[in-house]
């Protein structure tokens, strides 16, 4: 296997640049939330990532990203957020024998960024 058509590991996100890729794909979830699929809505998407890496890539200096890695954590972080409201709605509907069990709130689901 060649080497050097790897990709090197990037660095973990912080907190900070979660959120603030949060903050960025809200400003454009009309466009990237919309389940329609047609040509001119996926060149619509791609061109949203490209503005959203352009403006995460402005403010992280130390840390550049491509848009195919901001889609995949927000994709990730998205996943994590509906598991999280997921379980804590099976545990609520639960019959109540065993331990009372707390779901503390994360940076990222206090967000409330699904709604």
């Amino acid at each position: 296997m060649d080497t050097s058509s790897k990709l090197k590991r990037s660095a973990n996100f912080s907190a900070s640049e979660t959120d603030f890729l949060v903050s960025l794909v809200k400003k454009h979830k009309s466009v990237i939330e919309c389940m329609k699929t047609d040509t001119v809505n996926a060149k619509m998407k791609k061109e949203a990532w490209i503005i959203i890496q352009d403006e995460y890539n402005s403010q992280s200096i130390e840390n550049p990203r491509t848009a195919l890695i901001l889609k995949n954590k927000y994709n990730n972080v998205k996943q994590v957020v509906k598991k999280h409201y997921a379980d804590e709605r099976v545990f609520r509907r639960g019959t109540g024998g065993g331990p009372t069990r707390l779901f503390p709130e994360s940076h990222v689901t206090s967000q409330h960024f699904l709604h």
